[in-house]
């Protein structure tokens, strides 16, 4: 009996984690397919791949880091003195839709990198958050682990940043819950892209394109 017991144990676990891990939903959003399971969770597939043609970098800094307004995209690159570009890695981010943009190509300097910031809430966002500076590491700190200060060629973009988020939206939400302007990308991989630009980036001259 002891061992007819632990069988039908066994079946009925693996009937339980087959039943979590069934689709619940397919959202192709840019270059990437995030897929919704029926347990709550998500993976994430897509292109790795460099974009074939990305604006060219201003020749005077040493790292540019692109996001594609179309493809939901970011991919980074170290500039070689030569203007050759040695590619990082490309990953997912959210972002506004492409024709938010005021026009087809963005540019910008990183002036800072915050790691661990405090959020303060902008007025239009704090009924939902509060008045109050949210500090780093709590979950409704909207900028994450990091976030990149950066001074743009668009009057009036003095808040539109690139930062981390501790998780991305919920498949079928993605193209749904647009951010207030900012680009944002997980926790770790904004940690990576930090890591790979090394602690001299800023100084060497970081460049930010947005395009569409």
């Amino acid at each position: 009996m002891k061992w007819m017991f632990l069988a039908l144990f066994s079946l009925v676990s693996t009937i339980v984690e087959a039943n979590e891990r069934v689709e619940v939903k397919r959202e192709v959003y840019g270059d990437y397919t995030i897929i919704l399971f029926k347990d709550g969770k998500q993976t994430i597939y897509g292109s790795g791949e460099a974009p074939a043609l990305p604006p060219i970098p201003s020749p005077d800094v040493r790292h540019v880091i692109f996001v594609d307004f179309k493809t939901r995209s970011l991919m980074d690159y170290r500039v070689e003195t030569d203007g050759s570009l040695i590619p990082g890695k490309k990953v997912p981010v959210v972002s506004p839709l492409p024709e938010s943009l005021p026009k087809d190509v963005v540019r910008g300097r990183v002036i800072k990198i915050d790691r661990n910031p405090t959020w303060c809430p902008p007025t239009s966002l704090q009924r939902e958050y509060g008045r109050n500076c949210i500090p780093p590491g709590d979950p409704k700190n909207a900028m994450g682990a990091v976030k990149f200060l950066i001074s743009w060629q668009i009057p009036g973009w003095e808040a539109i940043r690139l930062h981390g988020a501790l998780v991305y939206p919920e498949a079928g939400k993605f193209a749904t819950e647009e951010t207030s302007g900012c680009v944002r990308l997980l926790d770790s991989e904004i940690l990576k892209l930090v890591e790979r630009i090394g602690e001299n980036a800023v100084k060497e001259g970081i460049e930010v394109i947005f395009y569409r």
